[in-house]
């Protein structure tokens, strides 16, 4: 049995160098395959949100438990969002999300929510005149 070169009896394999590359290559290629298509997956969602947003509308996606919002002057949601968290004492983590996978294009923020911090969150919102649209998933049809 092998561990990363190393055999049962505790002596390293030697492996010429262009094998070793080969070798490196594929598990970074393999790996790097897995990361591409789900980043790909994350920012085609991201696009499919940040398409349908408009002031005074946020996407909650109750399958990762995600909001998404954009902010306005009329509609600031990131500051009601971080009224309603001092509230609860609590620190939002708001994150700034891209439409492209070299992060140029900003796009949507996204806030992942927790069971408490989702009730009182989407109640807020909604108290102000937030439209908020409930998916399970981030793509979905129709508006």
């Amino acid at each position: 049995m092998k561990v990363d070169g190393l055999l049962e009896t505790g002596v390293f394999e030697t492996l010429p160098l262009d094998k070793k590359l080969d070798k490196s290559l594929e598990n970074s290629s393999k790996s790097n395959q897995g990361v591409t298509a789900q980043l790909a997956a994350s920012l085609r969602d991201n696009r499919t949100i940040f398409v349908k947003l408009r002031e005074g509308k946020v996407h909650f996606v109750s399958s990762t438990r995600n909001l998404y919002f954009v902010d306005s002057l009329d509609f600031p949601v990131s500051e009601m969002i971080k009224k309603v968290f001092k509230g609860l004492k609590q620190i939002p983590n708001i994150n700034q999300c891209y439409l492209d996978q070299h992060s140029y294009f900003k796009g949507a923020f996204c806030i992942h929510l927790n069971t408490s911090q989702h009730d009182a969150v989407l109640v807020a919102l909604r108290l102000q005149g937030i439209v908020i649209k409930v998916t399970k998933t981030a793509i979905s049809r129709g508006v």
